[in-house]
């Protein structure tokens, strides 16, 4: 009987969010930490996993320096030296009131290698190996790119960018 009444509580005092809001909202992380004080350099390109971002959100960056790519897309541009950094882009529903973004990503490399490897009893010629350093999250813990957060008294979304969410660590 308790489960249910906090079930329909829940319900009553959540909002879910509309496919258009969640796209304002991953296009908002993105032009924050693409184009704003983490990468504020637009001459550079971006590449970011597409399979880590809703299909709307592709068309919407399609005149940018931020280009979305799958994974067997980006081994050429890593062997031609095209791309220092592989992105990817991660919804994390925290609660039904609570939804991160968080970008991240790895620095990649190419280089070419003559050795020999053994895979199941039998020697293979390894002539090329493609490295993925993944980056650290940082010291301060566990902070998205963005936070959108249900406020039940405006009943809005609201958007809380890593800039503020840093800040108001940094005070405390």
């Amino acid at each position: 009987m308790i489960l249910l009444i906090f079930t329909a509580y829940c319900d009553l005092f959540s909002q879910s969010i509309t496919s258009s809001r969640l796209d304002s909202f991953y296009v908002q992380t993105i032009n924050d930490y693409f184009n704003g004080d983490s990468l504020n350099d637009l001459s550079e390109n971006y590449f970011v996993l597409k399979d880590s971002v809703p299909e709307g959100i592709i068309e919407y960056f399609s005149n940018s320096n931020i280009h979305f790519i799958s994974d067997s897309e980006s081994h050429p541009l890593i062997k031609a030296d095209s791309i220092k950094s592989l992105y990817w882009i991660r919804q994390k529903n925290i609660s039904q009131d609570t939804i991160d973004i968080s970008i991240g990503g790895w620095t990649v490399d190419f280089e070419r290698v003559l050795k020999l490897k053994k895979t199941d009893g039998k020697l293979r010629l390894i002539t090329k190996i493609y490295n993925f350093s993944a980056w650290c999250g940082g010291t301060l813990g566990y902070i998205p790119q963005g936070r959108l957060v249900f406020n039940s008294q405006s009943s809005s979304w609201q958007y809380i960018s890593e800039k503020d969410m840093v800040a108001e660590k940094l005070i405390k």
